[in-house]
């Protein structure tokens, strides 16, 4: 009992083996390299892509964030009595094709709530974020063009957050994801080769270990 025990663990373990050749990282695996690439927005297409990859941009309608703008945007303006924390919590709204600025103002005891149209160019400085409040990485991808990170993400780019560096713009235009070298496909040929012999060699000689017994 305890040898047929021994060769049915013998042959589980080759078939286990066998079948990471074709579940273990088929496409490589593990964060890698990634890089980002930054350009500077200088026009109102690039402008118009930076915001629509915000999220400091309120994109309406459909989200529920929209209600108090689209409000404000049917009756062009809305007021309340006195100082209120309500209020647009995004520096920059879209709606449909049209972008816009919250504003707001108190005057004579009563807060009134706008939301003036501009470009898309006009609004990148509303939505953009310091480089300086950011880490080193984004710095040296405005500087650059772009930065690579290993086994991590740059959650500024992640969240295509605008960038101002010395009074110009910058946003993500684009990421290249590289698997670690050492579970990519190429890399892993060799490893899938070995454990395929292996794998093979355990059932193979778990089959002459059940042969053996029953003869």
């Amino acid at each position: 009992m305890k040898q047929h025990i021994i060769t049915i663990a013998i042959f589980t373990l080759g078939i286990i083996l066998l079948l990471n050749t074709v579940y273990l990282y088929p496409d490589g695996g593990g964060d890698g390299e990634m890089t980002y690439y930054v350009d500077k927005i200088e026009n109102e297409s690039a402008a118009e892509a930076a915001l629509l990859s915000s999220e400091q941009v309120l994109n309406c309608p459909g989200a529920r964030e929209c209600i108090f703008e689209e409000e404000i945007l049917e009756e062009g303006s809305i007021e309340y009595n006195g100082s209120i924390d309500r209020g647009p919590s995004y520096p920059v709204i879209q709606h449909e094709e049209d972008v816009y600025i919250p504003e707001s103002n108190i005057n004579n005891g009563t807060t009134e709530f706008t939301l003036r149209e501009t470009s898309n160019i006009n609004a990148i400085p509303h939505a953009a974020i310091p480089a300086e409040d950011r880490p080193p990485e984004v710095k040296e991808a405005v500087k650059t063009g772009s930065t690579t990170v290993y086994d991590e993400r740059v959650e500024t780019f992640e969240r295509g957050e605008i960038i101002e560096y010395e009074n110009e713009y910058y946003f993500r235009t684009g990421t290249l994801n590289q698997p670690a070298p050492w579970i990519a496909s190429d890399g892993l040929i060799p490893v899938r080769i070995a454990l395929f012999a292996i794998g093979s060699g355990l059932v193979f000689y778990a089959g002459k270990r059940l042969n053996s017994t029953a003869g």
